[in-house]
């Protein structure tokens, strides 16, 4: 990832314009959070989604990234906030903490990165709470230049906010794009409840999954 180092300063500007802050509103209200919660952002990056939601009631929030510069510029935006929220530098294959850990798991723009996601998801999934959610953000299948252009045109979005949503669309064309059914199929037999939600115009895909109370032994 020591590409995304050298990008600290472009990252840290993109979770701050329009079209992700909107995400982040709408992670928000699908998270129906309570003051207290433990809330675990696997990717955080420079940890504006937590800030954010941490600013509007009270959590015991956890942003974890595998980019040290990503982490100190993360330290920093929360110092900069006056928020407790805490920042570390971990790798979300082997975490640390212990089964059933956080009530909220997010992740955004994180997994069709990877080239084998279920295998990061089964352990990021150990530490979520029975009756926990997991809410996830991927490319869907609109997620296509010619499309984003049309959309950031009809939203009226301009100069960063356009060139910097038209850009995440050029990692995905090198990664992939992303139905439910390829989502559902990274948790095998654990018996997550899934929904599903398309937004931008099928450009994004918002996915729920559920923890069961019971879980189903293996």
């Amino acid at each position: 990832m020591s590409q995304f180092n050298q990008l600290v300063e472009f990252f840290d500007r993109q979770e701050r314009s329009t079209w992700q802050m909107e995400l982040a509103t709408t992670l928000f209200e699908k998270a129906s959070l309570r003051p207290g919660m433990r809330v675990l952002d696997a990717g955080c990056g420079a940890g504006w989604l937590l800030l954010g939601w941490a600013h509007r009631i009270p959590l015991e929030a956890v942003g974890i990234d595998n980019s040290g510069p990503m982490i100190e510029r993360a330290q920093f935006n929360a110092l900069q906030m006056q928020q407790s929220t805490h920042f570390e530098v971990a790798d979300m294959r082997r975490l640390q903490w212990p089964n059933d850990s956080f009530d909220r798991v997010v992740s955004n723009f994180v997994f069709f990165l990877f080239d084998s996601p279920a295998s990061t998801l089964t352990e990021v999934w150990r530490v979520l709470k029975p009756g926990g959610r997991f809410l996830m953000f991927n490319p869907g299948l609109k997620c296509l230049n010619d499309h984003m252009d049309s959309y950031a045109e009809l939203r009226g979005w301009q100069e960063f906010d356009r060139d910097s949503f038209l850009q995440w669309g050029d990692v995905v064309s090198r990664r992939r794009r992303l139905t439910p059914e390829d989502i559902e199929s990274w948790w095998g037999n654990t018996s997550a409840v899934f929904s599903h939600q398309t937004l931008w115009n099928g450009i994004g895909l918002l996915t729920e999954a559920v923890k069961p109370l019971a879980q189903v032994e293996e």
